[in-house]
């Protein structure tokens, strides 16, 4: 049975892939993170399914468990920070080295089989794990908290990634429940072919590929786009990592009186540096850049029922227009249609 279902997590992993990057999209770094889970989620699959069917994988299995578990982890870094900070990339990789070196010794992670405990509970192993998992729940802990703590509830996209937080804390109660009753039934010595690690993994995996796919769409969106084939662009002041996080990820272009000069002076450089680095980057000028993600914002608030009782004006400061003249010339410009006409489309 496992084997069947080991198969099928892969194959949706797979799809999953395809989907994300098909037709030749563009990545940006957030996305190639998606990738590099996605694909390590399904190696675990394959070589899970493989082992099922009698193949001996145990300590690839080993090392790619922990791969998958500390690229899930980045994907949340980067949510909350905007970046995967080099201490934790530090830490991650000490941990894969001690983690290698230990299974030189003949270690793995524990797991039930039909009720059987496979691999030996030793000092090393507990150690091992204890530290892996103290790392795992102490970054989640400090990605929520961050979450949180920055969120603003008159933030449409804000919302929607708190919503996808609260995905998660129910993933994580339901796996940490699932896996600690096995432990616990096991060493209560319940004789029952049900408790089984396989399933734990089955339906985590199942949940967190579930989480990936539900996340809000435009954190793929945010920042500029990183190709296959992108060359290597000018060098300029101002870095791409400092750039999105003021403009995209703290939600620059929602202010009302956002201008290049102080946005400029946010960043710590000049006008110049800052067209440079536009012209460097983009084929569009600050203003349109502000505009462009101002209609995505305002796109976003129309399809939500949330907003149904809001007023056109309404929502339209929210999105950072100043005047009603404005938001309609842009609306038109990057839509093609006005919002009046917009907004009975979707009725």
């Amino acid at each position: 049975m496992y084997e069947y279902l080991y198969f099928g997590l892969a194959l949706v992993c797979i799809f999953s892939i395809i989907e994300n990057f098909k037709n030749g999209q563009n990545l940006t770094f957030f996305k190639i993170n998606i990738f590099i889970f996605l694909l390590v989620l399904t190696t675990s699959n394959i070589f899970d399914f493989l082992f099922e069917l009698g193949h001996e994988f145990k300590d690839t299995i080993t090392f790619v468990r922990l791969l998958g578990s500390f690229s899930f982890i980045n994907l949340f870094y980067l949510v909350a920070m905007n970046k995967i900070p080099k201490l934790v990339l530090f830490i991650e990789v000490v941990f894969m080295i001690l983690i290698l070196i230990l299974m030189l010794y003949g270690f793995q992670f524990v797991s039930i089989n039909n009720g059987v405990l496979i691999s030996d509970i030793t000092k090393i192993n507990v150690i091992a794990i204890g530290f892996v998992d103290a790392f795992l729940v102490f970054s989640m802990v400090l990605n929520l908290s961050i979450i949180f703590k920055k969120a603003n509830n008159d933030n449409l996209y804000h919302k929607k990634i708190l919503k996808w937080a609260f995905i998660l804390i129910f993933i994580l109660i339901i796996t940490v429940l699932i896996i600690s009753s096995f432990i616990l039934l096991h060493f209560k010595k319940v004789d029952s072919t049900f408790i089984d690690s396989r399933l734990s993994y089955i339906i985590s995996r199942s949940l967190i590929l579930l989480f990936i796919l539900l996340r809000p769409k435009f954190i793929d969106e945010s920042g500029f786009s990183i190709g296959f084939n992108t060359q290597n662009l000018p060098k300029t002041k101002i870095s791409v990592s400092n750039f999105e996080y003021l403009f995209y990820h703290n939600h620059y272009y929602l202010l009302q009186d956002a201008n290049v000069d102080d946005f400029a002076l946010k960043l710590n450089h000049t006008k110049v540096d800052v067209l440079e680095f536009l012209k460097s980057q983009s084929d569009d000028t600050f203003i349109e850049l502000i505009n462009k993600k101002r209609i995505d914002y305002l796109l976003d608030m129309l399809k939500s029922k949330k907003y149904k009782s809001f007023t056109i004006e309404a929502l339209s400061e929210m999105a950072g227009f100043g005047n009603r003249r404005s938001m309609y010339y842009a609306f038109q410009k990057y839509v093609g249609v006005t919002p009046t006409e917009y907004i009975n489309n979707l009725k």
